[in-house]
């Protein structure tokens, strides 16, 4: 290599990541990766070779091993160690492999070594996720990297590339919509360079979810037979593997390429059907997800004192900014016309290499948002500021169910990890829709002889096709929803079982017993035993990724990766039993421990957060949190409460329904309703704004209810007892 060094910029994505060079004489240009700019973020560890695969190459290797595959190693950033291919991978080389493969085509491209490097990250980032993405680029043989918050890249973009002036005291707003989640920031210039003053984000938004509509669209057109789109959802073999790939990557294509025309093809295999998607009926799927990255970004300018007066730009950038709808949403929500450029993608890496970080704020507490609904339609269309790039120049609760954060419908608990895309042997990740109408009631539409014993826990697949069920016979058993009958055989559980859940993607089943916790395979019913020491458990959840199982055991909440070896704890009284609610984002824990106080603790800190939720009147059994981790549900032996997540004050007492203890409970997927169950075999409904019941008590068990589950269509839950029935409950509006 005699060429002069070149600098990097990089912006590592979830999905995706862009690599910019710039060459001695200040040129820039991206690196193109199998003809694009893109490189899939995606690894795969193949038996037999030492070093990882990356990008296309992993995608195209995953049908054959999916075991060694990770889709989104950004999201297993606080992971420590990733289990694939039968090995463990430590984090810092799952990234640093999507690194290494950059500057191994940075240097064939430029033939000259890499002398400078800077990577990209998310504002709200700490300093353990940005020291793995510096030991990452260490191991793949980068210089010593600089870091720039991808806002702050995005601006400086926008002001030295775009040529769009700023002036001190104003302010840019960085929508950053990319393929698996959506973050909003409030960037300032300060002297040479830029700050972030405010961010908030949205995990559970992004391409992949748009992408889910498509399919989604696509499933309800075709009327295809249930065995054949079983194949795509739950694929057995590489062919239908590589079919599931095969349709994600046609629904994105499709997507993408409704930016740019009325309508659209999508290819279904196996079914092989083709499908017409018009850009009117995408813009009617995608107006809710679209109109809550809308209503965060209003929301974080109100609550950062940064009038919409004092906004001199709406950038937009991520790859699902060029979505039309997007910039007419929030061209009618600020008055500003929003700038995209036509290249969304590629602005943050770029951006970086002329970014100056200053006085970065403390982010904003991220307040979780609420479904716009359909908004009026505007008429005529807004006007967007399209900037033609410059190429020259250069994103439930129950007895055990604290794996589903009190049966928090699941708002998607990392609603995209799995990438269904390219993830194996999984249900195809598909947006809820929430039914209209404010729910009068339920209505009991099953009964089913679950377990002998008590049903300790339940929890839904994620597209609510099966539901799981736990009991005191130390079996999980897997339920079809639409018949009520068992699928496949009883797992058994290692002692009588208090906690059930499916992960993230639905591949894999976690099984709590009082003696330890299994991980069972949903395609291949092979199972991991995990080491959780010989304390009992007497409760447990998954994290958002499914990589960290969370177990509570006498006098410790403990954190272990998924082969048990231990991450971290938490202490809770010593001889206490207690349980846990995850928070749907995954950053919020809740403890209780039959005693009058319950603990919420910030996860990714390990540190309590303020004084207890205390109750004197009673003890305390179990407590989680809302779909949108604003408000605390708790519930003990003498009734429930409701309380402010934030301010730790109790907002509502549901009393005067319940004869008996008050055992579990749940939100809808809406957060507008809460559900309780008791001892006095009813179950409670209750509007959660107000606290006041919603019809009468529902009956039906013949014993004591015991645990409690909503499905993530909000339509319907299901409730166990401790005779060991379980019944099903279709929400009435």
């Amino acid at each position: 290599m005699t060429g002069q060094p070149v600098r990097l910029g990089i912006d590592f994505g979830t999905s995706s990541t862009v690599a910019t060079m710039v060459d001695p004489l200040g040129r820039a240009r991206p690196l193109m990766f199998d003809a694009s700019p893109l490189l899939p973020s995606a690894t795969l560890a193949r038996p037999g070779e030492p070093d990882l695969r990356t990008g296309a190459d992993a995608e195209r290797a995953a049908p054959a091993y999916p075991a060694g595959f990770e889709a989104a190693p950004k999201r297993r950033v606080d992971d420590g160690t990733v289990w694939l291919g039968g090995r463990a991978v430590p984090v810092p080389d799952l990234v640093g492999a999507v690194f290494d493969r950059i500057a191994a085509e940075a240097v064939r491209a430029a033939g000259a070594k890499v002398g400078a490097a800077t990577l990209t990250h998310p504002a709200a980032w700490g300093r353990h996720r940005l020291d793995v993405l510096v030991e990452a680029a260490a191991r793949a043989g980068l210089p010593p990297v600089d870091l720039v918050p991808e806002p702050v890249a995005a601006a400086a973009y926008l002001v030295h590339v775009l040529g769009h002036a700023v002036s001190a005291g104003r302010s840019v707003v960085v929508y950053d919509l990319g393929a698996g989640s959506f973050d909003v920031s409030v960037v300032r210039p300060y002297g040479n360079g830029f700050a972030v003053t405010a961010t908030a984000g949205l995990a559970d938004v992004g391409g992949l979810a748009l992408d889910a509509l498509v399919v989604q669209h696509a499933r309800q057109v075709t009327g295809a037979p249930a065995d054949a789109w079983r194949r795509l959802d739950w694929p057995r073999d590489p062919a239908d593997q590589a079919a599931r790939m095969a349709l994600w990557r046609a629904a994105r294509a499709a997507k993408e390429e409704l930016s740019r025309h009325p309508a659209a093809d999508l290819r279904v295999p196996v079914i092989d059907r083709t499908v017409r998607l018009t850009r009117e009926e995408f813009d009617r799927l995608a107006r809710p997800v679209i109109g809550r990255t809308v209503e965060l970004t209003v929301d974080l300018l109100h609550r950062s004192a940064a009038a919409r007066a004092s906004v001199d730009a709406v950038f937009l950038v991520g790859g699902s900014a060029r979505i039309p709808l997007v910039a007419t949403m929030l061209h009618r929500a600020l008055g500003v016309a929003p700038v995209v450029t036509d290249d969304p993608d590629l602005a943050v890496s770029e951006g970086c290499l002329d970014a100056t970080t200053v006085a970065a704020l403390a982010p904003l507490p991220t307040r979780p948002v609420i479904d716009l609904g359909e908004p009026p339609p505007l008429e005529p269309e807004p006007e967007v500021d399209t900037v033609a790039r410059r190429v020259s120049r250069r994103v439930a609760l129950g007895a055990g169910a604290a794996a589903a954060a009190l049966t928090t419908t699941a708002v998607a608990v990392a609603l995209f990890d799995g990438d269904p895309r390219v993830r194996p042997a999984s249900i195809p990740v598909t947006p809820p829709v929430e039914p209209a109408g404010a729910v009068s009631g339920a209505r009991l539409i099953a009964r089913i002889d679950a377990h002998e014993g008590r049903v300790r826990d339940l929890g839904f697949s994620r597209n609510g096709a099966l539901l799981v069920t736990g009991g005191d016979d130390a079996t999980a058993r897997v339920w079809d929803v639409a018949t009520r009958a068992p699928v496949g055989q009883p797992r058994p559980g290692t002692g009588p079982v208090v906690a059930v859940a499916f992960g993230p993607a639905d591949t894999v089943l976690l099984v709590a017993g009082r003696a330890g916790v299994r991980l069972w395979s949903t395609a291949t019913v092979s199972t991991v035993d995990v080491e959780v020491g010989s304390a009992p458990v007497s409760d447990a959840a998954l994290s958002i990724h499914g990589e960290t199982v969370i177990t509570a055991q006498q006098g410790q909440v403990r954190f272990s990766d998924r082969i048990g070896r231990p991450l971290r704890t938490m202490a809770v009284p010593a001889g206490a039993t207690p349980t846990v609610g995850l928070s749907a984002d995954g950053r919020l824990l809740a403890t209780a421990d039959g005693s009058h106080d319950v603990v919420l603790w910030d996860v990714p800190s390990n540190q309590r957060l303020g004084d207890p939720l205390h109750v004197d009147a009673y003890v305390l059994h179990r407590a989680g949190f809302s779909p949108t981790g604003t408000t605390v549900l708790t519930v003990g032996s003498g009734g429930a409460g409701l309380w402010d997540t934030a301010g730790h004050t109790l907002l509502h007492t549901l009393g005067g329904t319940h004869d008996a203890d008050v055992t579990g409970g749940g939100f809808t997927r809406d957060g507008d309703v809460v559900a309780t169950v008791s001892a006095d075999r009813t179950v409670a409904l209750w509007r959660a704004g107000s606290g006041q019941p919603v019809g009468d008590p529902l009956t039906g068990h013949d014993g004591a209810v015991v645990s409690i589950a909503f499905s993530q269509d909000g339509k319907t839950f299901a409730t166990g007892d401790d005779g060991g029935s379980v019944c099903l409950w279709e929400l009435t509006r």
